[in-house]
């Protein structure tokens, strides 16, 4: 195919406006069998479907037009966005509050022939829609806050400086055990130091090394190897990258693809750049894992100005401290409990006794009497009878849970299922009910493939299966026989699943690399606590990684702590014992054997989290004992990975006295008193009869006694004072 010509100047300078290309389609099937019904684009996510997040973002940065670009349900995605703010400019000339009409013009253009990115993108070239020089292109299940602004500056000026600049990638930091990264990332980025051009861009997790010309390290002075790293999905393109996929048809995917060839393709010369953000949000909604951990991102604000009661689809949220969010009409029951980080949508009657806790529940849903649902996800008109529990699940619109049954974690309940009273789901379960393709002709209300061996006699649903989609040439040519695919599957349908074992995922793909190094154990460690650790101390743990994460804030993080603190009705000794061990786990343990090292390591960890340490030890003695004896709890563990921090007692007790003064000499004493007066055999006084510990006590010691003295002059002072008087 010839290739067209470039846009002229003018067309570059008229108006110089930006377009935004929207791919309403992911193009996967990780979501099924919910997107078999619903396009991803529109499930709800706090109450607001997807879509409308990457609207309200381009809208923000001031982008002037946007083609959404639909394959499957076309048509739900046009009724959506005639019923939404962003409907066509001239269907509505004016209006106000809700109907009134955004500046942005929203178009969608719909192709049922396309099955792949690549296919898009040549039908948008084909139409000629797309005329500004940049444009955006971004998928419709992401959602951020970041400065697009200054991405489409700096495109333009690398622009300026070199016209083979096609593309700008944006990245986010993120480590390979992210909560937001799908467990199927293993990309690896290779970068320019200086200019940020991307050399390498690989996301095979089934090759275990990244080839790389040596003839590279002579034509850039410094590269970057990065794998840690997430693809937003986010890009700032030229018109001369939609040339380019309309020339190459086996260009399908877009990151695999075309990224990964066209940054190969020297002979060419196109250049795609990177463009990292580290503070600012951005995710995408890949799989029910990733959807559970966006969610929980907009619920705790990290997202801001993307939250739940801001209000961007028509809803009407109202925000409360401890992540508290509640449309009108609401009726809580006197005894039930709803903890932090949950949604309740409009018109939801939650009964007496009934226990939620981080968990969003959609408009006119019923939970019953002892019902407990906990970090699930309930869209609209669910119901949950009288003493059902609901663990780390998705329950779209219409779905039944009768009495005392159990929806166990990971598990899918599609538009209309009905689980049976007293039935106990398998984990990771993925109910639904469409018929299976064989019975796709059946007359309407014939129901013969409802399984009542999975949702009970009373029930209404089968199981899906993912090799019900496939043929037997997909499965003979890819894995050669059905075993073998269905051990696939079901291996992939695991790891996109809510609740999913992701630290042990993470460790086996190193495992498979023959080379499991310490933040493997790390991570394994986190893992195996996290099962057995009591609730309070996981969501402390996961707020401090999460604050980490995000460039740690610790004002934020100060009052998100302290707000479910009082949610939860714990002491400030309580919370400050849940927050060293989380806190020991973000040290660098890679210098284990170099004691200098990983004590310098150490001590910056904690000089980070200072204004967290201090304002919680300011409450009182207790809350400083609570502090020595978490850290004391910690070193003294069998645990290999805990115990290399043993011999750095000291030196960390004289950080929290000297250093960073949250410690009392009395409180320090009081501790070593107690410690010296234990059997010889007691495990606590390894610590307190280590020499360099007895050192510090003695200082110490001095110390308080040197401040006792003083006050006995003092007071003896005041006492002659008032004789001579």
């Amino acid at each position: 195919m010839g290739k067209k010509a470039k846009p002229s100047s003018t067309s570059e300078a008229k108006d110089a406006k930006i377009q935004a290309i929207v791919l309403a389609d992911s193009f996967t099937n990780t979501c099924r069998p919910i997107s078999l019904e619903r396009p991803k684009v529109l499930f709800p996510l706090c109450g607001t479907p997807m879509l409308s997040y990457v609207l309200e973002f381009l809208e923000s940065a001031k982008v002037d037009e946007v083609l959404v670009f639909c394959s499957s349900f076309s048509e739900k995605v046009k009724e959506f966005l005639e019923n939404s703010r962003w409907k066509t400019a001239s269907a509505v000339p004016g209006g106000g509050g809700l109907n009134e009409v955004s500046r942005m013009s929203v178009k969608t253009v719909a192709s049922g022939r396309t099955s792949s990115a690549g296919e898009a993108l040549r039908e948008i070239d084909n139409s000629n829609l797309v005329t500004s020089e940049p444009f955006v292109l971004i998928s419709g299940d992401v959602v951020c806050n970041i400065d697009l602004a200054s991405v489409i500056s700096a495109h333009k000026r690398r622009k300026e400086l070199d016209k083979e600049n096609i593309m700008t990638v944006v990245l986010k930091k993120a480590n390979a055990d992210h909560r937001t990264r799908p467990l199927s990332d293993d990309l690896v980025v290779v970068f320019d130091s200086e200019t940020k051009q991307i050399l390498r861009y690989d996301n095979d997790s089934c090759r275990s090394s990244v080839e790389f010309e040596a003839t590279l390290l002579e034509e850039h002075e410094g590269i970057e190897f990065r794998y840690d790293l997430m693809d937003c999905n986010v890009d700032v393109c030229s018109l001369e990258m939609l040339l380019r996929i309309s020339d190459e048809y086996d260009y399908e995917d877009l990151r695999n693809d075309f990224i990964r060839r066209e940054v190969q393709n020297r002979e060419l010369g196109h250049k795609i750049y990177g463009h990292v953000v580290q503070n600012e949000y951005a995710a995408r909604v890949h799989c029910p894992r990733t959807y559970d951990a966006v969610c929980r991102d907009v619920i705790r604000r990290w997202a801001y100005p993307l939250v739940p009661d801001n209000n961007i689809d028509g809803t009407s949220f109202e925000y409360s401290r401890v992540n508290h969010y509640k449309e009108a009409g609401v009726e809580i029951g006197w005894s039930a409990f709803v903890g932090s980080d949950t949604v309740i949508g409009a018109k939801t009657n939650i009964c007496e006794g009934a226990h939620i806790e981080q968990s969003v529940i959609g408009r006119h849903c019923s939970v019953a009497r002892n019902a407990r649902i906990r970090r699930s996800h309930l869209w609209n008109n669910v119901e949950i009878h009288e003493g059902s529990i609901v663990d780390q699940a998705i329950l779209c619109d219409n779905v039944i849970v009768m009495k005392n049954a159990h929806v166990q974690k990971g598990t899918i309940l599609s538009f209309g299922v009905i689980i049976g009273a007293t039935v106990m789901l398998d984990p990771f379960s993925r109910i639904t009910c469409l018929p299976p393709p064989h019975c796709s002709n059946t007359p309407l209300g014939t129901v013969s493939w409802y399984e009542k061996e999975v949702v009970g006699e009373d029930g209404k649903g089968r199981a899906w299966n993912a090799m019900e989609e496939l043929d037997e040439e997909d499965i003979i040519g890819e894995c050669g026989n059905v075993k073998n695919m269905k051990e696939a599957l079901e291996k992939d349908h695991r790891r996109n699943c809510m609740g999913c074992l992701e630290y042990d995922e993470v460790i086996k793909r190193w495992q498979d690399w023959g080379d499991v190094g310490e933040t493997a154990m790390l991570v394994k460690e986190n893992e195996e606590e996290d099962l057995t650790e009591n609730t309070f101390e996981v969501v402390i743990a996961q707020m401090i990684y999460d604050s980490f994460d995000d460039g740690l804030n610790i004002a934020t993080l100060d009052l998100e702590i302290g707000c479910y603190k009082r949610a939860e009705n714990m002491t400030w000794a309580e919370t400050l014992s849940a927050c060293v061990p989380a806190i020991l786990k973000l040290v660098d343990t890679s210098q284990k054997h170099d004691q200098k090292g990983l004590l310098q390591s150490t001590e910056v960890t904690f000089a980070q989290f200072k204004g967290l340490i201090e304002k919680m030890c300011e409450q009182g003695d207790e809350v400083e004992m609570a502090l020595i004896e978490a850290l004391e709890k910690y070193l003294v563990s069998d645990d290999s990975m805990k115990s290399i921090f043993r011999p750095l007692f000291p030196m960390l007790l004289k950080q929290f006295w000297h250093d960073m003064e949250v410690l009392s000499e009395s409180v320090i004493d009081k501790w070593a008193t107690e410690r010296e007066g234990l059997p010889e055999d007691d495990p606590l006084r390894i610590l307190v009869y280590n020499k360099h510990t007895r050192t510090l006590l003695h200082h110490v010691r001095e110390a308080l006694a040197a401040s006792s003295t003083d006050s006995e002059d003092d007071s003896s002072g005041q006492s002659s004072s008032s004789e001579d008087r």
